[in-house]
């Protein structure tokens, strides 16, 4: 069965189980499963503090908190 959203609508990780059941089920055991949800649902792991940089496999990432978000950049290192 096919399923058509509109466009600018979320349509919710649910929606891409339907048709990608095996795709679904490898990220729902995943820890990306974490970067789609609201922060109150998500567990916070790392060093958010000023100047919290991390730097690996060639970019470097710099992790901040504004207003109660937590935010990542990430940057190609050289």
């Amino acid at each position: 069965m096919a399923y058509i959203f509109r466009f600018g609508k979320y349509a919710g990780s649910a929606a891409c189980e339907r048709c990608h059941d095996a795709v679904y089920a490898a990220w729902k055991g995943s820890m990306h499963v974490q970067m789609t949800r609201p922060i109150a649902e998500a567990r916070v792991i790392g060093d958010f503090s000023p100047g919290a940089h991390l730097e690996r496999y060639g970019r470097a990432y710099r992790m901040s908190q504004r207003g109660g978000r937590y935010l990542i950049s990430v940057s190609h290192q050289g």
